[in-house]
This record gives C-alpha cells, structure tokens and sequence, in this order.
C-alpha cells in the first residue's frame, strides 16, 4: 500500500512538473513574439529610409552634412555626437530623431557614421561613408541607396 502512494505521489509530481514547464515554455513564446526584436527586411528597411531621407531633405542633403560631420569631428575615432553638436547638421538630427541610439562615427577604413532607426525592437541600421567609393560596400547584407554614400542594414 505505502509503495502505491509513493508512486501516485511520485507521478502527480512529475505530471505538475510537466505542466508547469510547459506553461513556462508556452507563456516564453508568447512573449517573444509579442515584445521580441522583429527582423526588418530588407527591402522593407531600404523603402523606409528612402521616405525618411526624403523627408529630412534628400541623399544629397544628407550625404552633404555627414561630409561636415567627418570634417568637424574627425574619422580617427569612435564619436558619438550629442544633440547640441547636432544642432548643425538638421538632416541628420532628423534621422536621428526617428532612431534611439543617436549618430556615431565608426573610425574604420572607410569611415562611416551608424544610426538606428526605430525602436530596440523593430530596427534598421542607415549607414552613411565618409566616401561614395564601390569599396565602401562592407557587408553583403547592405543595400545602398541609389549612386550614394548612404546604405541601409535591417
């Protein structure tokens, strides 16, 4: 009898464990897909910077202002510029407005600055080089943006 109950305890303990693994499993799921990052593609990610350098004044605009981003605060060193340094550069304060991490020039060969857009959980990264060079195409996974020095990573 005592052995009886010792294995019906054992088994309705191991039928809770289950259970409640598989509802920690489950209830994991749903909030990955609720909250977790969301992959941009792509093509999506490029469209998008389109509209939104159009609106900040153009690739142009934008490719203008970063030459006087390099030149100002130079392409030796990792920066992460602040608003008030911003202030100058209007298109790329804008761009930086619609992203959460701010600008920052990456002291690579070439140089370029990085600017996320959108939020920690659905984001692109427009990437911007201090030269419009072929051999500045520095990942497969980069879309340039027309004849430009402007690229976008999702």
């Amino acid at each position: 009898m005592k052995t009886q109950k010792l294995v019906r305890h054992a088994m309705t303990l191991v039928v809770f464990i289950v259970t409640v693994v598989a509802g920690l499993v489950v209830a994991s799921m749903i909030l990955r897909y609720m909250f977790g990052p969301v992959v941009v593609k792509p093509e999506t990610a490029r469209a998008e910077a389109i509209q939104l350098i159009a609106r900040v004044g153009g690739i142009a605009k934008v490719c203008e202002e970063a030459s006087q981003i390099f030149k100002r605060f130079g392409v030796s060193k990792w920066y992460s510029l602040n608003s008030r340094e911003t202030k100058d550069y209007p298109a790329i304060a804008a761009l930086t407005n619609a992203g959460w991490r701010g600008i920052e020039i990456e002291p690579y060969s070439p140089a370029f600055i990085q600017i996320s857009v959108g939020n920690h959980q659905r984001n692109y990264v427009i990437i911007i080089f201090e030269s419009d060079d072929e051999k500045s195409v520095f990942t497969r996974d980069a879309l340039r943006l027309e004849d430009s020095c402007i690229f976008v990573v999702s």
